[in-house]
């Protein structure tokens, strides 16, 4: 799904990555949680979309990843849930690890030892569960934030 790039009022001379590859990952598909939104705020943004989500297979997702992501060059960010993160996590600059202070599936101290492993401190999002639509996480304005710092 390419971005239809409805960046919001007021944020029109926000410089944004060149590109900007969105992974939706396990469970999930481009159309859910607040990947759109994401990709309809950002030009450039190009949202991966991986088949069969409930059965992820890294022979089939790491290539479709890498092919999206292509060059990686300083002008690229990739958008990835932490699991879905390991395939270009050897290429990485510049990262954030964002998290929920009451995520129920992924506990606060695995994620903040994830962010450590990067050299880096998590940072939180208040009251976003695991930022799920099921949570009521539609939109993730803290990811154009790290994206805009």
């Amino acid at each position: 799904m390419t971005s239809t790039n409805h960046i919001p009022a007021g944020t029109d001379r926000i410089s944004f990555p060149d590109k900007v590859v969105i992974v939706h990952g396990f469970g999930a598909t481009a159309h859910d949680h607040w990947f759109g939104w994401l990709a309809d705020r950002i030009p450039h943004a190009n949202v991966v979309s991986l088949p069969d989500p409930e059965r992820p297979d890294a022979a089939t997702w790491i290539p479709r990843v890498v092919d999206a992501i292509g060059q990686l060059e300083a002008g690229t960010a990739v958008v990835a849930r932490s699991l879905d993160l390991s395939a270009v996590r050897p290429a990485l600059g510049r990262s954030a690890v964002l998290r929920s202070d009451n995520d129920a599936l992924v506990p606060a101290d695995l994620s903040d030892d994830f962010a450590h492993q990067l050299g880096i401190q998590a940072r939180v999002v208040p009251g976003a569960g695991h930022f799920l639509d099921d949570d009521g996480v539609t939109e993730l304005p803290a990811v154009l934030k790290v994206l805009h710092p």
